[in-house]
């Protein structure tokens, strides 16, 4: 197995969903309402490269957790961007998925020892039982 094949060892625990939610004139990306963008780490496919770099902060900050409702949004996991050129709205999506089979249904916590301390990882419950667990239920 080579590096290649990383990300059938190991998905991102955060899977974003782009969606563009408005159009104000002609977009240079040729961008339309309605058109999504599903992706874990890799920039998508046909998405503007100026608005993906305007908008790379907000993804880095919900990967890790950030809360956009202290942005002004109404949800902690969503957030509206505009891009550089004021014309096109995109709604950004961040939703918890399992590293290990990018399910997205009946995420916990489970508690991994590392050295002295431990580090918690967010799974589904099939993982669990398959890969099992030995802390204290």
């Amino acid at each position: 197995m080579g590096p290649d094949d990383f990300d059938k060892l190991w998905r991102e625990p955060i899977r974003f969903e782009i969606t563009i939610v408005e159009v104000a004139s002609a977009c240079r990306a040729n961008h339309k309402q309605g058109q999504t963008f599903s992706f874990d780490w890799n920039t998508p496919q046909g998405i503007c490269g100026e608005s993906f770099v305007g908008m790379y902060p907000l993804l880095f900050s919900m990967r890790i957790g950030g809360d956009m409702q202290m942005l002004g949004s109404p949800d902690r996991n969503t957030r509206i961007y505009t891009c550089p050129s004021r014309v096109v709205k995109f709604m950004i999506t961040a939703r918890e998925q399992c590293p290990l089979c990018g399910s997205m249904e009946g995420l916990e916590s489970w508690p991994i020892p590392v050295g002295t301390s431990q580090m918690n990882l967010k799974v589904c419950p099939q993982c669990r039982k398959i890969y099992g667990c030995d802390c204290a239920e």
